[in-house]
């Protein structure tokens, strides 16, 4: 995916700008199907690489490459989008966990458990991991236990 440094700066115009706006509209297409701006690296679309794309827009935005006006749009028209795929990781296990939540009415989830195509019950094992070997911010242990009202950091003694 061209970046939009020296090499495919947005000053050329035409083929990076029609790209831009491609990358944008298929985007809005994943988030309408998925609930999600993270695509993984190797989703397409219509034949679009946009995990590629999203990519090299988060390459692009930590290397002060991206425009001020492009990453206010990104921001603005996606506001689940995250500038580190760590985040973004996040933020798309969170949106699978409230949609399971939805339709299951309880966020107790089994470890091997698939949902929408999403290995849910290893990303919620990871965040308690991640929470016994405190590398879970007070900010997401607040959101787990104010949102999911079901919510246990140990599963023992579940069937």
């Amino acid at each position: 995916m061209p970046s939009e440094d020296g090499s495919g700066s947005t000053k050329r115009g035409g083929a990076y700008d029609h790209l831009f706006e491609a990358g944008i509209a298929h985007l809005h297409q994943y988030v309408a199907e998925h609930g999600s701006s993270s695509p993984p690296r190797g989703v397409t679309i219509n034949g679009f690489l946009l995990g590629s794309w999203v990519d090299s827009r988060r390459t692009d935005y930590r290397l002060g490459r991206l425009s001020a006006e492009r990453i206010a749009r990104l921001e603005s028209e996606f506001p689940d989008w995250r500038w580190t795929v760590r985040d973004a990781m996040f933020e798309t296990g969170l949106t699978h966990l409230r949609r399971y939540v939805a339709v299951h009415g309880t966020s107790y989830i089994r470890q091997h458990e698939v949902f929408d195509g999403f290995p849910l019950g290893q990303w919620v094992t990871n965040r308690r991991t991640d929470y016994r070997v405190r590398r879970l911010s007070a900010e997401r242990i607040a959101l787990f236990e104010n949102e999911f009202p079901d919510w246990r950091w140990t599963v023992r003694g579940r069937s």
